[in-house]
């Protein structure tokens, strides 16, 4: 049996880790972001990012707050393709999805103190950077499925590297 103030130092580390603030995300599951990914390439969409990377951001917290990794989250999650946009100065072109769960998930992380430089919660995936063709009008049928809610340290250059 712990101690408390063994709680204490472990959740103080953890808040110093965590001291640029947090970022938290669901993994597409691996026969899910090859089956996207396998789509986005007969719709000969350019500049593809590595499937590995498929993921669906779910708080990106200038505040610290690491207890987000003990929010329990109702797997799976399949989420449908509802649009697509293109976000930021790297034109990366996002294929945006719903399931109330996605915000739900959100929401939880708010509650326990997240905040975001972003001015509205809008679930995507991220699937190619530097895109310069017209936004697409197909959009996937089938759902996507998530099975992993990784938690970790704000980095502005974060890598998304799902081999695990």
């Amino acid at each position: 049996m712990k101690l408390f103030s063994e709680y204490l130092a472990e959740a103080e580390a953890a808040e110093q880790s965590h001291k640029d603030g947090t970022y938290a995300s669901l993994s597409v599951k691996k026969i899910g972001r090859d089956k996207l990914h396998s789509w986005l390439e007969k719709q000969k969409i350019e500049g593809l990012v590595d499937p590995k990377e498929y993921h669906c951001t779910i708080v990106f917290s200038t505040k610290p707050v690491p207890e987000v990794k003990d929010i329990p989250v109702p797997f799976p999650i399949k989420a449908k393709a509802i649009g697509w946009d293109i976000f930021g100065s790297d034109k990366m072109l996002v294929l945006k999805i719903t399931n109330p769960k996605l915000f739900d998930l959100f929401d939880k992380t708010v509650e326990m103190g997240a905040v975001s430089d972003y001015p509205s919660f809008v679930p995507h995936i991220s699937v190619a950077t530097g895109y310069k063709g017209d936004i697409p009008t197909k959009i996937p049928s089938f759902l996507i499925q998530f099975d992993k809610f990784k938690v970790g340290p704000l980095d502005r250059d974060f890598e998304y590297n799902d081999d695990e």
